[in-house]
């Protein structure tokens, strides 16, 4: 049965749960990580509005659709630790700067992606009190 009139058929609906999105996940996560990178190394003094934007959009991607409810706590203790440690590198000679802007521009995306799976933390917690 196609797509037609709104409704997406059971069997059709499993196979976008288990193969279309956790794929679409992960390349969102893969593109982050590479804009990122470069981002941090052609934009010396500040990530432009539209790097930003996107890496903030793709951030909240990889926070809806790669974290599953037994990774969120793990996701958020590792995400919290990550941003609090990123700007320890700046003080690495000669590189530190470079690696504080790669390391920056993952924040900025990361920081959404936690806010989304925090969200969806308190909101099974909240539904199921």
């Amino acid at each position: 049965m196609p797509f037609g009139g709104g409704l997406v058929p059971k069997a059709e609906k499993k196979i976008l749960t288990k193969t279309v999105w956790p794929a679409a996940g992960a390349w969102a996560f893969v593109v982050l990580i590479v804009l990122a990178v470069i981002a941090g190394i052609l934009e010396p003094e500040a990530t432009s509005p539209g790097v930003a934007s996107a890496l903030i959009v793709l951030g909240i991607i990889v926070g809806l659709l790669n974290i599953t409810g037994r990774e969120v706590g793990l996701f958020l203790v590792a995400a919290i630790a990550f941003m609090i440690s990123a700007g320890s590198v700046a003080g690495i000679p000669v590189v530190g700067g470079t690696i504080a802007n790669i390391l920056g521009n993952i924040v900025l995306a990361i920081a959404p992606a936690t806010a989304v799976v925090a969200f969806k933390a308190l909101y099974v917690l909240a539904k199921s009190t």
